[in-house]
């Protein structure tokens, strides 16, 4: 089933029938296919959470990725009423942020 440009998908159903799983299958067969970016979003910050943290600790279905580069593709935007559990962190966009940031003061120290 091709999915048409700008359509949306929805998923819904009750805990334990595989909505996770399936996501991290169509994410990975749109990765595969060439698509460039993937938004996903859900009802609840814990559930955006899941989702990162199932494609971020076991990659995408049968797309060979080094991790560098996968953590690359992953972002993670939002608020925050708790503190993230250091997996989901690392994908912020606080995080990338900090991080580029600093690359960019530290070559303009090397310079």
């Amino acid at each position: 089933m091709a999915m048409p440009e700008q359509e949306i998908q929805l998923i819904q159903g009750p805990p334990g029938t595989g909505k996770t799983h399936t996501i991290q299958g169509i994410i990975s067969m749109l990765v595969y296919s060439g698509v460039k970016k993937v938004h996903v979003c859900a009802p609840s910050n814990a559930a955006v959470d899941e989702i990162l943290s199932r494609v971020s600790s076991r990659g995408l279905i049968e797309v060979t990725k080094e991790a560098n580069d996968l953590k690359k593709l992953l972002l993670r935007v939002g608020a925050f009423e708790y503190e993230p559990s250091p997996l989901i962190k690392q994908h912020t966009l606080d995080v990338r942020l900090k991080e580029v940031l600093n690359d960019a003061k530290e070559y303009e120290l090397r310079e």
